[in-house]
């Protein structure tokens, strides 16, 4: 896939709280790929972003939101 098709599918999911679609865009300890959450109402999304909990529970590696988007996209490749 091509680094725009990358961004397209990557951009909606992983915009700021205040202009996205409100998803958590995730990789997981001992599984391959990016994961995605549902849209979540904008204090969810903080929640979950600022949640070590949560985290854990999902068992989340890296939170693709909270990355520079080059950063992202290697890792959404």
């Amino acid at each position: 896939m091509d680094r725009w098709a990358i961004a397209r599918r990557l951009d909606p999911a992983a915009r700021p709280p205040e202009t996205a679609e409100n998803r958590a865009v995730y990789t997981k300890t001992g599984k391959p790929g990016v994961f995605v959450t549902k849209v979540l109402e904008p204090g969810q999304l903080t929640q979950v972003l600022g949640s070590a909990e949560i985290k854990a529970k999902w068992r989340v590696t890296t939170l693709l939101n909270t990355m520079p988007e080059a950063e992202a996209l290697a890792l959404y490749r």
